[in-house]
């Protein structure tokens, strides 16, 4: 049997990743309201998963990758024109069990590891027991560890920030959607840098402003500046996923029942259709 042949995968240079960042922000121009309300309900579902003792952290974390994988679907959808829609929110979970798997595994991974570097500071398993208590009563690590330990979530997570695009806009999973995630990374880390920077320079202002404003202005800045952003690196993600992957607009669709491997198709081929 001939091994699988790897996917098409484009490598972006500094014009492509430019236009990219035009896209992205036409695509948020587009529907701003609408963004704006898909934005809020991913942060109440998401961060109200923080309140439950113990495993909440590992479940925020999880149920990111899986929402988060599911908003590159709705952008696809809106630069075909269709206007996003919170229910479409929860479409991730009609994907089959080994592709939500990957993107659970994709978003924890960075995680994991940023937990090791708070372990290897001296401070043993006491150090992370912040994130496996209750937030209500537990302390954060020190703001300059917790900043170390947020960009090492970010640098981890750069060479898997395509993961979920190989899941949710190329129907991939297991191993081959890791794969062709990683190797897409590789190809095009100047656009993963250009990805995370804006939440790295986000970061050192939260650690640094204090010094200059009130905590109750430092507050709502945060909360507004962190919309935008997050608003910002889903739009942009998806532009520079549709670019690397060569996905034409709307390709995926929210509902679609050939968008996705799914739990109700059947277990042999579909002869009718190429198999990417």
């Amino acid at each position: 049997m001939a091994p699988e042949r790897g996917i098409d995968i484009q490598t972006l240079g500094v014009t492509e990743i430019a236009r990219c960042a035009r896209h992205a922000l036409a695509l948020l121009a587009a529907y701003p309201l609408r963004w704006l309300l898909l934005i809020i309900v991913f942060f109440v579902v998401v961060e109200s998963l923080m309140f439950i003792p113990y495993i909440g952290f590992v479940a925020k974390m999880a149920l990111a990758g899986l929402l988060g994988a599911q908003m590159l679907v709705l952008f696809s959808g809106a630069a075909a024109g269709q206007p996003p829609k919170p229910s479409r929110l929860f479409g991730v979970f009609s994907l089959l069990a080994s592709a939500q798997l990957v993107l659970v595994l994709t978003a924890l991974v960075p995680f994991i590891i940023g937990l090791a570097y708070l372990v290897a500071q001296g401070g043993g398993l006491h150090s992370v027991a912040y994130f496996f208590g209750n937030i209500l009563t537990s302390k954060p690590p020190a703001p300059d560890v917790f900043f170390i330990f947020k960009i090492i979530l970010y640098i981890a997570g750069l060479p898997l920030m395509f993961i979920p695009a190989a899941v949710v806009l190329r129907g991939l999973s297991g191993s081959r959607a890791v794969a062709e995630g990683v190797r897409a990374a590789v190809r095009n880390w100047p656009a993963a840098l250009a990805y995370i920077a804006p939440a790295i320079f986000l970061e050192w202002l939260v650690l640094e402003l204090p010094v200059f404003l009130p905590r109750t202005a430092l507050a709502v800045l945060a909360v507004v500046a962190v919309v935008i952003l997050v608003a910002w690196s889903f739009s942009f993600l998806y532009a520079l996923s549709a670019h690397v992957f060569g996905v034409a607009a709307g390709r995926v669709q929210p509902g679609d029942p050939c968008s996705f491997p799914r739990r109700a198709e059947s277990s042999r081929p579909d002869r009718r259709r190429s198999v990417e």
